[in-house]
């Protein structure tokens, strides 16, 4: 038997299946025991996340933690290599002396070997695809959930330059109307927790289109009765119900088709083409506002989310991956199958034969229960206190934006178009901030999973996807470690933001402005991205519940904004808001601390709860 041909990397397994075949008269051989080097503290700092040693310095990927690793991985190696060696010494004497004729089957032969190494039935087996659609097709189905967050940023960006308007129309002060404004805050913060459920139980498409159909029929009120301020708080409502669906459902549509190491990116991608409506809405919502009345304001929002709602219903695919799969369940019904399929004029992905979504597993009849369940979601430490951290943020920044509108026109004398066209920049810098701040998350989250593959001894085509992220892996220091590089610079310009109102300076007003933007939609994108990853199954659910706590937050702040401003002036204003943002920064510091123990509690108790349910459901 060929010393070469045992001496290769799969030696180990080849030498328990050869000794398996000596007869029991065989000479026994006692392999010394590997002996793996002890390092000292001092060398390799405290232990890491991964179980092993790190550096006391983290500077990101090429750091002394990696080459500890690293060094020590190889030092391991060389020993093992001096041991397997010696043994494969050994048994190649024991061969030469004992001869073929103790071999219980002769046709143990190094040729038998080499073939056996080539079917062998432990090595790595690819994973299936996240989702067998195409690129083009990913991105057809990216652009049409743009295309429907753009009819959500329409309906707030095209009205807010036309506030100071409106109220000259109907006769009312400010104040009386941003808390009637407030009532399409409120009403988009409460149906979340109708459209989340919904999504998960019915699918993505059906539920979109119903959400979207109501906003049309709150914009066709909003065009023809709205004389009075009780009749626009009402459809206002209305709309903000019906725009509701898209924020909830647009997310999980994208984590259904993404997996979550390139997420950040295609998230960042989507957040940023859904702005252009929200740079560029303001601008228009102002002209059609000056020089036709508010109520054009409406007839356009109805005219486009009408035509957005009939390209949802000709091209997108349900998506929800306990009905569709990763895509290669075949679509039956206008519930779930687009009629482009039908008309060729999309492609549509190959099916598994047999796999239809009439063979998929029954969902779960919808009850009360269905929509109490997600708030069940804030009894877990990880999701309530980032929930908290970013409703309070975002509290204050939607108190900034209810602001900025009446301000322009009051301190500056803008007229709504001149509003409108002082918001690009901010729109601008929020798409320039989607686009990086993916990209960002996406590097840090492959840097984390090959560090995480490399100190796992897994092979290179291992991934992590939302279903099988490991309770071991970092998953809240891979989505939240710049978060402090934004936090820091957004608490100085929120306070800078009330000193500048003093000022008649209209070009720090922009600029800082655009500072605050950018900050702001890194933290969006940051924490969207960490509560999806943290619950898989349910993530409209998740993002229903978020919304709905954040959104009564902005309703508050939204409603009495006006009046805190009339009483404690800009400078304090602002202080306060920034010592807020202060006050509970250590809520997003608690996650990024404890949250992975937190994580690994609930998938503990997940999985006893599964093994004492009834067929472990």
């Amino acid at each position: 038997m060929s010393p070469r041909r045992l001496g290769d990397d799969n030696f180990g397994h080849r030498f328990c299946f050869v000794m398996m075949h000596y007869s029991p008269q065989a000479v026994e051989l006692k392999p010394a025991p590997l002996k793996i080097p002890k390092y000292p503290e001092e060398d390799y700092g405290s232990p890491s996340r991964y179980g092993t040693h790190q550096s006391s310095r983290d500077d990101g990927f090429a750091s002394p933690r990696f080459s500890a690793v690293k060094h020590r991985r190889a030092s391991v190696h060389e020993q093992s290599a001096r041991v397997i060696d010696a043994a494969r010494k050994s048994l190649h004497r024991m061969s030469m002396a004992l001869g073929p004729q103790n071999l219980r089957s002769p046709s143990m032969t190094p040729e038998s070997l080499r073939r056996e190494e080539e079917n062998d039935s432990w090595k790595h087996v690819p994973d299936p695809p996240y989702h067998v659609l195409s690129k083009g097709a990913k991105f057809q189905i990216m652009a049409l959930v743009c295309l429907a967050s753009a009819t959500t940023s329409l309906s707030y960006s095209t009205f807010s330059p036309a506030q100071t308007l409106i109220a000259k129309e109907l006769h009312i002060k400010l104040t009386t109307l941003s808390v009637a404004l407030s009532a399409h805050t409120i009403g988009s913060g409460v149906a979340p927790i109708i459209w989340g459920p919904l999504a998960d139980n019915l699918g993505r498409r059906q539920t979109i289109i119903l959400g979207l159909l109501i906003a049309i029929l709150a914009n066709l009120g909003l065009a023809t009765v709205t004389n009075t301020i009780a009749a626009l708080a009402g459809f206002r409502a209305l709309q903000g119900i019906g725009s509701a669906s898209i924020m909830a459902i647009s997310t999980g549509i994208l984590a259904d088709i993404f997996p979550a190491a390139d997420r950040g990116t295609y998230f960042g991608i989507a957040h940023g083409l859904g702005e252009v409506a929200t740079t560029f809405g303001p601008v228009f919502g102002g002209y059609l506002a000056q020089n036709y009345g508010f109520h054009s304001i409406f007839y356009f929002l109805l005219f486009f989310e009408a035509v957005t709602n009939l390209l949802l219903f000709l091209f997108l695919p349900e998506t929800h991956r306990p009905i569709a799969g990763n895509g290669s369940v075949k679509l039956l019904g206008l519930a779930y199958r687009p009629p482009a399929y039908d008309f060729k004029l999309i492609q549509e992905p190959e099916c598994e034969p047999g796999q239809t979504t009439k063979t998929q597993p029954k969902q779960a009849p919808i009850s009360w229960r269905t929509f109490v369940a997600p708030f069940q979601y804030l009894r877990e430490k990880d999701i309530l206190v980032t929930v908290l951290f970013v409703s309070i943020t975002f509290m204050c920044i939607g108190l900034t934006g209810s602001l900025s509108s009446p301000l322009l026109a009051r301190r500056y004398h803008l007229t709504p178009v001149q509003i409108g066209m002082v918001a690009i920049p901010s729109g601008i810098t929020t798409i320039i901030a989607a686009l990086v701040m993916g990209r960002t998350l996406d590097r840090n989250f492959q840097q984390e999973e090959t560090l995480y593959r490399y100190t796992h001894n897994l092979p290179a085509s291992f991934s992590i996807n939302r279903e099988t992220i490991p309770q071991d892996f970092p998953l809240e220091h891979a989505r939240l470690q710049q978060l402090c590089w934004v936090l820091v610079p957004f608490v100085f310009f929120v306070f800078v933001f009330g000193v500048v109102m003093d000022q008649k300076s209209l070009f720090l007003f922009v600029a800082i402005h655009c500072a605050m933007e950018f900050a702001t939609v890194g933290m969006a994108i940051m924490i969207r991205t960490l509560i999806i990853d943290l619950f898989p199954g349910k993530t409209a659910s998740a993002i229903a519940v978020s919304s709905i706590v954040a959104s009564g937050f902005s309703a508050v702040g939204s409603g009495v904004g006006q009046t805190l401003l009339e009483k404690l002036k800009s400078v304090r204003l602002f202080a306060l808001l920034a010592g807020i943002i202060i006050a509970v920064t250590p809520l997003i510091w608690m996650e990024a601390k404890w949250g992975p123990r937190w994580r690994g509690q609930r998938a503990d108790r997940q999985a006893r709860l599964a093994l004492t349910s009834p067929l472990g459901k």
